[in-house]
């Protein structure tokens, strides 16, 4: 399995369009397709964005897991608010005052969970 078919697994696995991570990554979503069929490779870069936003490591990229694993470790990742700002920083079309709106939203719904958790 290449680097493109691992990635789409690992994409599928977590539940996010192609837009979603190419948005993230800051590419085309075009650009993502031609990696996930091979035409492609991925700047390092852009791949250590795709993996933050997918939460997974080079290493458990290219460990022979099958997709219960990934979704197993996706599932387990405990994304903060920081780990989305750190993923919103890297995407160089999102301005300072983008970033901070999508933050407050994320922090929002960080508390929301925290105090569901508490009741539940």
């Amino acid at each position: 399995m290449d680097i493109g078919e691992r990635l789409k697994k690992a994409r599928e696995a977590r539940g996010l369009s192609k837009s979603q991570v190419a948005r993230f990554a800051g590419v085309s979503p075009a650009t993502l397709t031609r990696w996930e069929k091979g035409a492609r490779n991925p700047r390092p870069e852009h791949l250590k964005r795709v993996l933050a936003v997918l939460r997974i490591t080079y290493e458990d990229l290219w460990k022979d897991h099958d997709e219960d694993y990934i979704r197993e470790k996706i599932a387990k990742a405990n994304t903060s608010a920081e780990d989305v700002r750190v993923v919103l920083t890297a995407n160089p079309d999102l301005t300072p005052s983008e970033i901070e709106v999508i933050m407050r939203i994320v922090e929002s719904k960080e508390r929301e969970l925290r105090e569901k958790r508490k009741k539940g």
